[in-house]
């Protein structure tokens, strides 16, 4: 990693074309990683396109590749992103696809409420929230995406979502409805000033 940062210095961002070609070794890890997490969290189903008929809810895909730096500014790990094109989705228009955040004045009363009983504060990012959301009722709501041509697997395999994925505008929506639930199983409930903000 060292080595990369002098030999390019790096930045945060777009992985470039000649990066693409000099690191490929690199950004083919970062691809199958990214691949092994849809098939981990059970986000898709490997399936054969020739027999789901030609009226399927069909979406290309393609990737993302970003370069991601530590707190210094060193280069810390290329990271890829599969995301289907949501914009194909035949029924997108159907979907609930807001997602409630906790307001400034809810963070504001958990930082408040923490320091007049001296608590410690935690942050956490989720690695792969979107691909743990709800499960979707396959009689309801069927999509199907292309999968990443460069993964090795036969150009007829698609990927039949279980859950959603990148990419689909109800993906945000699904997350929160899992997470909400949870939170309401261990006890917790949303205050009435902010949804987002538990007690």
């Amino acid at each position: 990693a060292s080595w990369l940062t002098k030999q390019d210095k790096v930045k945060a961002g777009t992985v470039t074309p000649a990066m693409q070609q000099k690191y490929a070794k690199e950004i083919r890890a970062a691809k199958l990683e990214e691949f092994k997490s849809y098939l981990d969290n059970d986000a898709i189903r490997l399936t054969d396109r020739r027999k789901l008929g030609r009226d399927v809810n069909f979406l290309t895909g393609r990737w993302v590749l970003t370069v991601k730096v530590d707190k210094n500014g060193f280069f810390s790990k290329f990271k890829a992103r599969w995301v289907c094109r949501g914009f194909q989705d035949k029924f997108a228009w159907d979907q609930q696809t807001d997602s409630p955040t906790a307001t400034r004045y809810g963070f504001r009363l958990v930082a408040q409420c923490a320091a007049n009983h001296y608590w410690d504060l935690f942050h956490l990012d989720l690695k792969t929230a979107f691909l743990q959301g709800e499960h979707y009722n396959l009689s309801s709501r069927s999509v199907v995406v292309q999968l990443p041509p460069d993964i090795g697997l036969p150009p007829w395999m698609v990927g039949l979502c279980l859950r959603p994925v990148y990419g689909l505008n109800d993906a945000p929506r699904r997350w929160w409805n899992r997470l909400d639930k949870f939170l309401r199983s261990v006890g917790l409930e949303p205050t009435r000033a902010d949804r987002c903000t538990y007690v």
